[in-house]
């Protein structure tokens, strides 16, 4: 059995696109696509297209505006990827859903800096 990572937009998670989970297994990479979004790859899931899954988080740059963890300078990339590593090493039997972003509910991983927006796209 794995773990899956779960992700949520603040649209209410009732349309393709607002939400999505997916096993650590098909994990790709983070990466960072500006000073204030991050993308999180995962092989696609749907059998449709050739396209990975891609989510991308909107986050203040410390690098030039304070938030809740201004002692991290720049960009929030290496910080969403620890997050995500020890996601992966929390439960190693397996079996466990992990909430990362979840807007909707207003959840967020511990250590997840503050995430103000959330974009879903199957097979990009």
């Amino acid at each position: 059995m794995e773990n899956y990572l779960y992700f949520s937009d603040g649209d209410g998670a009732d349309a393709t696109g607002d939400a999505g989970m997916w096993p650590l297994s098909r994990f790709i990479g983070v990466s960072p696509a500006s000073a204030t979004t991050t993308e999180i790859y995962f092989e696609g899931q749907t059998g449709v297209g050739d396209g990975v899954d891609k989510v991308v988080l909107t986050h203040l740059n410390s690098a030039t505006v304070a938030d809740d963890q201004a002692d991290i300078k720049g960009h929030k990339c290496q910080q969403i990827a620890n997050v995500i590593a020890e996601l992966f090493n929390a439960h190693p039997h397996g079996g466990r859903m992990f909430t990362v972003v979840d807007l909707t509910n207003s959840v967020s991983a511990e250590r997840m800096p503050t995430i103000s927006d959330v974009a879903i796209t199957i097979d990009s």
